[in-house]
């Protein structure tokens, strides 16, 4: 009998992709060896799948690439890709972080049983108990705060790669990136950043208006998420060094910081975010609409960064 670790890989292997672009995956949970879901992948899905680890799917419903437990928390982390035997379909073998992998708050998509003697004939019986509450876990709040941390994160690096990048020509925001000094850049920023929230007050207080509605929350509010964002930068602040969705989330929910950042500069832009997020909790405007629109201008100004 041949070993299997004996036998040569295949360089050439080409994955069969559907007429859509799509091939199934199937996760399964790699020691109990449960079906945990079946899904689709496309080739921009496996790139992020292996380059992050993090089981990464094709939405067919909503065109867009979903990592699995972006909304709940559950996330799949793939130990193991395999292929089949016509290399159109893959199987996963994941460990699954959190109760369950079904929206449905089951433990994996296969809870039921199925009976009958036709096929247009069948009936299905749940036959697991659920895992979580999905009520809870998919609210609409919870998808902002999701939306809020994903938002952050695709602004902040957007920012660096200003930094580190060729400084285009009419960017204001390079130029402060590119200055020399990076210590007087990110001074300027936070004090900016302070006067800012400073306007965000009067806005609320009705002593400082531009449009006179809502828009002015978000305006004000989105300027002291962009000169924190820029004071961090200047300083090479890595992004989870402070987690600034942590303290617009805080401050939405009237709550302290938890785990407060080790870095000085950290702390002080963190203290502002929450600020800003306890007076969004004011104006009824979730914070996850604050970074959205900073990253429309953002995108408006430079393209898909």
């Amino acid at each position: 009998m041949t070993d299997a670790s004996s036998q040569p890989a295949n360089p050439s292997l080409r994955l069969r992709f559907d007429e859509h672009g799509l091939i199934p995956v199937v996760a399964q949970d790699a020691t109990t060896r449960e079906v945990l879901l079946l899904a689709y992948m496309n080739e921009q899905a496996l790139d992020a799948t292996l380059a992050t680890g993090d089981l990464t799917l094709w939405s067919r419903s909503r065109q867009e690439l979903w990592r699995k437990g972006d909304t709940s928390g559950h996330r799949l982390r793939v130990v193991e890709l395999r292929v089949n035997c016509e290399d159109n379909s893959l199987l996963a073998r994941v460990e699954l972080t959190g109760p369950g992998a079904c929206h449905e708050g089951y433990r994996g998509c296969y809870y039921r049983t199925l009976s009958g003697e036709k096929a247009g004939a069948l009936s299905a019986q749940v036959v697991e108990r659920r895992a979580f509450d999905p009520a809870t876990v998919y609210s609409p709040e919870r998808e902002q705060d999701v939306a809020l941390e994903r938002d952050a994160r695709i602004l902040y690096a957007a920012y660096e790669r200003l930094r580190d990048g060729p400084a285009p020509a009419s960017s204001k925001t390079a130029a402060l990136l590119h200055a020399p000094d990076s210590a007087e850049v990110s001074a300027r920023a936070l004090e900016r950043a302070r006067q800012e929230l400073k306007e965000l007050r009067g806005v609320l207080a009705g002593t400082h208006r531009h449009h006179g509605d809502a828009r002015d929350v978000v305006l004000e509010a989105s300027q002291v998420g962009y000169w924190t964002m820029l004071a961090a930068v200047a300083q090479r602040l890595p992004y989870d060094a402070w987690r600034p969705e942590r303290a617009w989330l805080a401050g939405w929910r009237q709550q302290r910081i938890d785990h407060q950042p080790e870095h000085e500069l950290a702390r002080m832009l963190s203290d502002i975010v929450l600020d800003a997020g306890a007076l969004c909790r004011a104006a009824s405007i979730h914070p996850a609409g604050v970074v959205a629109a900073d990253l429309e201008e953002m995108r408006s100004a430079y393209g898909d960064i």
